[in-house]
């Protein structure tokens, strides 16, 4: 059994149309060519997109894996019951003012 390091994730790119290229130049992004991003997902684990652990002994293994199988090591132990991880970070870049974004809870 692996024990759990410090990870790394792959960022997922998402296409919007009020996006830009700035997370290229401010954060080194390694940007798909011709698109416009307006999102980078750091971290997460929702059905349209999962991270990746980029770095060491895990590296290819889902974000949902590690849930799965480490759960009480991530969020500990009084989350060990949860299925997928509780949180979406990401990066916005927006080549315009956006309007008021409001989420409902999921």
């Amino acid at each position: 059994m692996v024990s759990l390091y410090p990870l790394t994730f792959g960022p997922i790119f998402k296409e919007r149309v009020w996006g830009g290229r700035s997370l290229e130049r401010l954060f080194h992004k390694p940007l798909p060519p011709g698109q416009v991003i307006g999102e980078s997902w750091e971290i997460t684990d929702r059905p349209e997109g999962v991270s990746v652990v980029a770095n060491g002994p895990l590296a290819g293994m889902t974000l949902r894996w590690l849930m799965e199988n480490h759960a009480a090591e991530l969020l500990g132990p009084a989350h060990a019951a949860c299925r997928s991880f509780p949180l979406l970070v990401k990066i916005l870049d927006a080549r315009e003012k956006l309007s008021l974004q409001v989420h409902p809870p999921a």
